[in-house]
């Protein structure tokens, strides 16, 4: 059985992870050290570097082609961050369900009332639910004998 490599943690340098263990165990190392002055990789969850040694990290790291598919000189292509800027600030597109004036919302009580399904209400007394009980069976009989009316095939209920 082979061993899997160690990674030393960015946080504390005493902490030794193995790499599959490694995103996890920043994350959770993170919230530990809130107040170090350490900044996550946008092409890389597991690269941590100094927030001096940022900038310098973003335009060298090694995942950064694979991330944005193109050579990392290309001044055309936009970094995370830049594309972040240029975004939606409410995060809805030209399409965004709430700009179309809708018509009227679904409201699945007055869907019900033509349908043969007893809806049930809650928060009744043990004599007010009976009554709402009967009320719904009558009113799901009479639904029912509407139907049969319409097809023709009318049986007493």
């Amino acid at each position: 059985m082979e061993l899997e490599p160690l990674e030393v943690c960015p946080y504390d340098p005493s902490h030794h992870i193995r790499k599959s263990r490694l995103q996890r165990h920043l994350t959770i190392c993170s919230k530990n050290h809130p107040n170090s002055n350490m900044k996550r990789c946008h092409f890389n969850a597991s690269h941590i570097v100094k927030k001096v040694d940022f900038e310098k990290h973003l335009l060298e790291c090694p995942d950064r082609e694979a991330v944005l598919g193109a050579s990392s000189d290309d001044p055309d292509i936009l970094t995370p961050m830049d594309a972040l800027a240029n975004a939606d600030p409410n995060g809805w597109g030209e399409g965004a369900w709430g700009n179309e004036s809708a018509g009227e919302t679904y409201k699945p009580i007055e869907a019900m009332k033509d349908r043969a399904i007893p809806h049930a209400k809650i928060a009744l007394s043990k004599a007010q639910r009976r009554e709402h009980r009967h009320q719904e069976r009558r009113r799901c009989n009479e639904v029912i004998n509407k139907e049969q009316v319409k097809t023709g095939n009318r049986r007493s209920v």
